[in-house]
């Protein structure tokens, strides 16, 4: 389970999603970095939604080396449409950002998803 200020941030996050993206569709995206702070996005356009494990992986470590300027313990969040509920895009992504900063011996803050509708913790079954 998340600590407190770490679910407040991901209230925060989901609060900034919504008021970004106004639109009903948009583009998924990868971030790493400092909960509603500095962080890297990694926007999943048709193309990378459709990447191999091979090419997210090496998207992962690449991201993960540049979260780690920011933060020696980066959060990954994948913001994305549709309802805080597990979803084939959190599989596909999330394993490999937690293994990615694995190989370069960071333990990420949180791997969380946040939609307009909420957030949940895929590998600890929260909000």
């Amino acid at each position: 389970m998340l600590d407190e200020p770490t679910q407040a941030a991901l209230r925060l996050c989901v609060h900034a999603l919504r008021a970004s993206t106004p639109q009903r569709t948009f583009t998924p995206a990868l971030h790493l970095g400092t909960l509603g702070g500095e962080h890297v996005t990694l926007a999943l356009d048709d193309d990378l939604l459709a990447a191999d494990v091979g090419l997210r992986s090496d998207l992962a470590v690449e991201l993960a080396q540049r979260a780690a300027a920011i933060t020696d313990r980066p959060a990954a969040w994948l913001t994305r449409m549709g309802w805080p509920q597990p979803h084939d895009l959190d599989v596909a992504w999330l394993p490999v950002v937690r293994r990615g900063l694995a190989e370069l011996g960071l333990v990420a803050a949180c791997a969380v998803v946040v939609t307009k509708n909420g957030w949940y913790d895929p590998f600890g079954g929260g909000p």
